[in-house]
């Protein structure tokens, strides 16, 4: 049976004493899947619609408080950005650090980067000027220095020392 209204989506989703933990179809994300007015669901996310009676606006995302991808507890769910949702997964310990040296894509050391940085910082040239004299390309050197990429080996270098 696939879930078509609200009795049907909601008979899916068994009630515990904090978590409302979704019964149906699971994507390998580990997320509910779940079919409804012939569309396909986040369950999670369709339970935040039917509890709140509107539709998500567009860029926003569902949030867990309980960090259950399976709850369907409206008291748990909340809309946030997805730069919101990036920042309470890193809060709470969860995803794999993926910047500077442990990108695996990664062509230049923290230290290097920040060498570069403090090189264009102290010398007051161009970036253009300093990509040049390290034989990189402007746009990194630019990235770097203006914190887009890499920011744990530029945010490193802010640090204040104490003594």
């Amino acid at each position: 049976m696939r879930p078509n209204g609200p009795k049907d989506f909601w008979a899916r989703v068994t009630k515990g004493r904090d978590c409302w933990l979704w019964s149906g179809g699971v994507k390998t994300s580990g997320y509910g899947n779940a079919r409804f007015c012939g569309r396909m669901w986040i369950a999670s996310r369709l339970a935040w619609v039917l509890a709140n009676a509107e539709y998500i606006p567009p860029g926003m995302c569902v949030l867990h408080s309980c960090d259950t991808p399976l709850c369907c507890n409206p008291k748990h769910l909340s809309l946030g950005t997805h730069r919101d949702n990036m920042r309470d997964m890193v809060s709470r310990g969860r995803g794999v650090p993926n910047a500077g040296e442990s990108h695996g894509r990664c062509r230049y050391s923290d230290a290097f980067v920040s060498r570069v940085v403090a090189h264009h910082k102290s010398s007051g040239e161009s970036i253009s000027a300093t990509a040049r004299k390290w034989n990189l390309c402007g746009v990194t050197v630019g990235g770097w220095v203006r914190r887009k990429q890499r920011r744990i080996a530029t945010e490193k270098q802010q640090e204040p020392t104490h003594a």
